[in-house]
């Protein structure tokens, strides 16, 4: 309850994000009950303020400092989604139209959410 978001940072994202970069994806997952904080631990109250940006916003800039620290000749292909999964119902953060998305598991994709926004 005392830790700062940097120090829920460094402990639970940075680690994802420094595997990336050797070629795994990654998943930042947060969950909860209702009120328990996870929009303010994933968001932070302010996202302009380095003290009180959440994991995205820290993971955001983490991962672009990483690609600007890169060799010239790397490319980098990033590709984001967001979901929230509430009473058994997925729906799309990035399109809010979309609801009720379904899990499924496919030989090519391996597992994913059928029809997630990915940008």
């Amino acid at each position: 309850m005392n830790a700062s978001q940097e120090s829920i940072f460094e402990f639970t994202a940075k680690p994802i994000i420094e595997d990336i970069f050797i070629g795994y994806n990654g998943t930042i997952f947060s969950y909860g009950q209702t009120g328990s904080g996870k929009t303010y631990t994933m968001m932070g109250e302010n996202i302009n303020d380095i003290e009180l940006m959440g994991i995205i916003p820290r993971s955001v800039f983490e991962i672009f400092s990483k690609i600007l620290e890169s060799p010239t000749d790397n490319q980098f292909y990033i590709r984001v989604g967001m979901m929230q999964i509430y009473n058994e119902k997925i729906c799309d953060l990035i399109d809010i139209k979309k609801e009720n998305l379904e899990v499924r598991e496919s030989t090519k994709l391996g597992i994913f959410v059928e029809g997630l926004t990915l940008k």
